[in-house]
C-alpha cells in the first residue's frame, strides 16, 4: 500500500493529507480544492 497519494497533479504523503484536511482547514475559509493549487504552485 503506498503512503503517497495523487491529488491533482501533486503526489501527496497520506498523513499529511489527512492532517490537512481533518485538522488545519476545518474552521478557516480554506477549501480542500484551493489548498491543493496552491501547494501546485510552490
Amino acid at each position: 500500500m503506498s503512503d503517497r497519494i495523487n491529488v491533482g497533479s501533486l503526489n501527496v504523503d497520506r498523513e499529511l493529507y489527512a492532517f490537512v484536511n481533518e485538522q488545519a482547514l476545518p474552521g478557516t475559509a480554506l477549501l480542500k480544492t484551493s489548498f491543493g493549487l496552491t501547494l501546485k504552485h510552490l
